[in-house]
């Protein structure tokens, strides 16, 4: 299936982001990287969950699931969402006593430099692969990732800007950077623990409840209804 294989490449390439970044800003020290690496973690669980999506939608109910599987999708969603603002947190604890104390601990080098145009051509792939993806077929859920993609690309270039102001002594950028970057991982995963935990208390938007009422209610042969129950 083209948008599962897509997702698939998208999936490994930027896991291995995570490994290079994570482990590059481990050995320099620098929070922008680690807080990028972080963001690519976001994408891991936001693109596992969408490869799960896809694998569960065509698998049909059975006796033990008669409204589904759909469920583990906001399951994984709402845990990964919870374990990344959790990660954040512990990364702005570090860069407020940084600033706080003054501290420059970050080593800026080859390898840090080295690791984050690493993850900026392995996103510039990720965006080629799923954009020639859509041509000819359109998917919700590449699509999405293609969005992701997107982001990340834009988040790498917010991580080199602070490494690169570290390696000119202005330590303090790469501590700006990521704090930058967890509000951005704070808003993403808020958002997904939100999302996923409507799903999970089956809450349908109200909008969306009025247009099927509407369309029940102007359907030719449908006299009366009432009692009108809606879950995703």
């Amino acid at each position: 299936m083209k948008k599962t294989r897509a997702l698939t490449l998208s999936l490994a390439a930027i896991a291995s982001v995570v490994v290079v970044e994570g482990a590059a800003g481990l050995l320099t020290n620098s929070l922008a990287l680690i807080s990028d690496a972080l963001h690519a973690l976001f994408d891991v669980i936001a693109t596992l969950t969408l490869l799960v999506a896809t694998h569960l939608s065509l698998k049909p109910p059975d006796e033990t699931h008669t409204y589904g599987h759909g469920k583990i999708e906001s399951i994984g969603g709402f845990l990964g969402g919870l374990l990344l603002f959790v990660l954040g947190v512990d990364i702005v604890w570090s860069a407020v006593r940084r600033l706080a104390e003054g501290e420059h601990t970050v080593t800026p080098g080859l390898i840090g430099f080295l690791a984050i145009f690493y993850t900026l051509t392995i996103d510039g792939l990720r965006v080629f692969v799923l954009h020639a993806s859509l041509k000819g077929e359109e998917s919700v859920t590449v699509k999405a990732d293609l969005f992701h993609a997107l982001s990340d690309l834009s988040s790498t270039l917010v991580a080199l800007a602070g490494f690169a102001s570290a390696s000119l002594n202005i330590f303090v950028g790469d501590t700006f950077a990521a704090l930058t970057l967890c509000a951005l991982i704070f808003y993403l995963s808020l958002k997904m623990v939100y999302r996923t935990s409507l799903d999970l208390t089956d809450a349908v938007p109200k909008s969306i409840v009025n247009r099927v009422r509407a369309s029940i209610q102007t359907h030719q042969n449908i006299k009366s209804f009432d009692n009108l129950r809606m879950r995703r």
